[in-house]
């Protein structure tokens, strides 16, 4: 994952990522409800797994999931896939798989906390050529025609990892005709106890800074 980051770091033409038209929930988790709806897959909402059913072998290792629990009734099948996070999985797992090498490393990862931030600007953040372009938020601006950086864009010394502006890269639902950007950013532990003041702040005026040595 390092290679990659300075890979975008330091190459202009590394690969672009590609972000979603709108919303996740618009974009994505729609048309996959409704292709799997559309098949008789039921989805079960509120109903967490509290344990995998599985056989063992003579020394008590793990062969074969055959089911799962959901409160207290066990529901079995031929197939199991678990899509879990690190936290959900070191909770989920039984003891016995911890008798493999594999299973067992997975408890030695740590999750890195992070808060998601978003703010609205009256300007175009990542637009770096054009200075009148970049304060210019006046008509139709939609469908990637405003100014910009069409792109996930990585930080290495900024308390926020990586940022993307939604109104850019995103433009069917996050571009609002009259505003400017809308900055998406992931932030470390250090913006959990600020408040929201507190987190524009410094971005306001980085901004503004910014707009004035442009201009000079």
């Amino acid at each position: 994952m390092l290679t990659i980051f300075m890979l975008f770091a330091i190459r202009t033409e590394a690969s672009v990522l590609r972000m979603l038209e709108g919303s996740p929930q618009t974009f994505l988790h729609d048309p996959i409800i409704k292709y799997l709806d559309d098949r008789n897959v039921k989805i079960n909402l509120n109903a967490p797994c509290r344990e995998l059913i599985h056989e063992t072998d003579s020394e008590g290792k793990p062969t074969r999931v055959r089911g799962i629990k959901v409160g207290t009734k066990v529901h079995e099948f031929d197939v199991v896939v678990a899509a879990v996070d690190v936290p959900g999985i070191k909770k989920l797992l039984p003891e016995s798989f911890r008798k493999y090498k594999d299973f067992d490393n997975i408890y030695n990862l740590e999750c890195v906390p992070i808060a998601t931030v978003m703010a609205r600007f009256d300007g175009w953040v990542t637009e770096m050529n054009d200075d009148k372009g970049m304060m210019n938020t006046a008509g139709d601006l939609s469908n990637g025609k405003a100014p910009g950086i069409d792109n996930l864009l990585y930080s290495a010394d900024a308390e926020f990892s990586c940022f993307a502006d939604l109104a850019v890269v995103s433009p069917g639902e996050y571009y609002k005709e009259g505003e400017g950007s809308l900055i998406q950013g992931v932030f470390d532990s250090r913006a959990y106890d600020r408040s929201t003041d507190q987190v524009c702040a410094p971005k306001r005026n980085t901004h503004t800074h910014s707009t004035k040595q442009r201009h000079q």
